[in-house]
């Protein structure tokens, strides 16, 4: 299950697995479909638009099911757009780059906290953010 609410203080749409349980298809349509109507709702209010994705409870899915996720080129807007996904290790980092492509817009994180840097500090590095938040 997934919980997703817009952060009106940050301007963040947040999107975060709460549990390790395995998603079905319908899980996954149902989270694109919700983070959809919240992102429609948060660039009308915004304009620019900041999504955090935390994942990372989620067990290793099967390529069925991990495949029907929208991916954030199909999220994000605009150039000054970002999406930042929390994933639980560094392989899971190699593992959804090699799916997701380069994309400057697009960061993976294993803390919510340097995935949020990131997201408000259109300056700063993914690999900057991820040094900050282990610092703090």
């Amino acid at each position: 299950m997934a919980e997703m609410v817009i952060d009106e203080l940050t301007q963040i749409v947040r999107a975060t697995h709460l549990d390790s349980a395995m998603l079905t298809v319908d899980d996954v349509k149902r989270f694109n479909a919700d983070l959809a109507k919240l992102v429609a709702i948060a660039a009308a209010r915004f304009g620019r638009l900041r999504v955090l994705a935390d994942t990372h409870r989620l067990p290793i899915l099967p390529p069925d099911v991990s495949q029907l996720f929208d991916k954030p080129d199909r999220v994000l807007r605009a150039a000054g757009d970002r999406y930042a996904l929390v994933v639980a290790s560094n392989l899971a980092k190699l593992a959804a780059r090699r799916v997701l492509g380069r994309d400057d817009r697009v960061g993976l994180f294993l803390s919510s906290e340097a995935a949020e840097l990131w997201l408000l500090n259109d300056g700063m590095s993914a690999a900057e953010a991820e040094a900050t938040a282990r610092n703090a």
